[in-house]
């Protein structure tokens, strides 16, 4: 079919394009109380036309999906309409990437059924799944392989596949009044280790238990002088950061920091890469074909380079444009690396929905879950609060656990600590 879609394009007036073919296959496993209740399989296709047409001195563009029941006729239709919606769109011209094709990759598990490791990845959960009065309400497992292939009108063709192991889950726990409570977890896996799955597992059943046991926040009573502060609210706030320097935020002017702008005092640096084992969200090109490798944006604190596609790229007259990457490394000075305060705190476990916003830097939100770590090293889970800051701030006191992490996004610090915050 994407042969045929390209060469219907190349007969036509569209001035450029790009063809983006993904197949996606899975494995889907339902689980109620540990009990398999649907097990599914599919096979999707979805192949997705861009368009570029060139008009006077503005270029527009338009998309379009192919559909297996498309026949040349329907497709050249959806061609002809694709055209007429671009021909109104007024944007500068660009020209979409002819640079080194990526060589096919393959990221993932291998050498194996998707079946076969959707049962593996169960068997793991349910050894994790041993404390008494919190149980595993309902589990979802997805085993995705996906192929993607671009191919465009300078003549770019490259292709990869990537398998991930998503894992969605409700642990439920029980106070000693019979009170139920929930937590949610939801983690992506590359090559997964399956004791790394059980690991995760266990630890977020332990939190559960914390959350049926939690008090209220008492501020007369806990008087915390920092926040601990890992999982999707680190990512919100470090990934904030990256998106600030994009190039479409600097086109627009909705970014806070600009070039050779001091983000911290101390060595912050971030990378981004494309490169990285385990992190879920690697892919060798993005959605304009362009290849990804390692590109430094932030060095000693101090904003370097701007990133972003490669037609935001050429709208602010960049020589090279980046790419548009999904994944990074974060690496901060030994000097604000601490193995935890040595004053009270408050660590911030799970939140109801991470906020932050970019035109005044705040970042917080309602915490479900917190765990109280007092001046005689005594731990108290703790419910009943929320988190506000200005990021800006907060981000040139802060300090950093010793231990790194791989994430979805990247390598980064386990966890941040902030000096500068409101509990309320």
């Amino acid at each position: 079919m994407i042969k045929k879609v390209c060469d219907l394009l190349a007969k036509s007036t569209v001035s450029d394009y790009e063809v983006i073919d993904v197949r996606t296959r899975s494995v889907q496993l339902f689980y109620v109380l540990n009990k398999l209740e649907t097990n599914r399989y599919t096979d999707n296709r979805d192949l997705i036309v861009n368009i570029y047409v060139d008009h006077e001195d503005h270029r527009g563009s338009s998309s379009f999906k192919v559909l297996a029941s498309d026949d040349e006729e329907s497709i050249n239709n959806k061609i002809d309409e694709a055209i007429e919606v671009a021909q109104k769109i007024d944007n500068p011209p660009f020209e979409l990437y002819d640079g080194d094709p990526c060589a096919y990759t393959k990221i993932g598990a291998d050498g194996q059924g998707l079946d076969v490791l959707a049962t593996k990845v169960m068997d793991a959960i349910v050894k994790a799944d041993h404390f008494d009065n919190v149980w595993i309400n309902s589990t979802e497992i997805f085993i995705t392989t996906k192929d993607t292939h671009f191919i465009n009108s300078k003549g770019i063709d490259e292709s990869f596949t990537k398998t991930t192991v998503e894992i969605e889950l409700i642990p439920t726990s029980k106070n000693k009044n019979g009170e139920e409570f929930e937590l949610y977890f939801d983690k992506t896996y590359i090559d997964p280790d399956l004791d790394e799955i059980k690991n995760d597992i266990e630890t977020v059943l332990k939190k559960a238990i914390d959350r049926a046991d939690a008090v209220i926040y008492d501020p007369q009573k806990m008087h915390p002088q920092m926040v601990a502060i890992d999982g999707d609210m680190a990512e919100v706030i470090l990934g904030s950061i990256i998106n600030d320097i994009n190039y479409m935020n600097v086109l627009m002017q909705n970014n806070h920091y600009k070039l050779n702008d001091k983000i911290t005092p101390y060595d912050l640096s971030i990378t981004l890469n494309a490169n990285i084992d385990k992190a879920s969200n690697v892919r060798p090109f993005d959605d304009n074909g362009v290849v990804l490798s390692s590109k430094e944006i932030i060095k000693n604190g101090d904003v370097i380079e701007n990133w972003g596609s490669l037609i935001y790229g050429q709208y602010l007259k960049v020589d090279k444009p980046s790419g548009s990457y999904s994944t990074y490394v974060i690496r901060v000075d030994e000097k604000q690396r601490i193995e935890k305060p040595n004053v009270p705190y408050m660590e911030l476990i799970s939140f109801s929905s991470p906020q932050f916003d970019a035109s005044t830097g705040y970042f917080g939100g309602e915490v479900r879950l917190a765990r109280y770590h007092d001046e005689d090293g005594n731990i108290v889970p703790v419910t009943g609060l929320s988190l506000s800051g200005d990021l800006y701030l907060a981000i040139q006191t802060a300090n950093y656990s010793i231990e790194d992490v791989t994430t979805a996004r990247g390598i980064r610090p386990e966890v941040i600590y902030f000096d500068r915050f409101k509990l309320h």
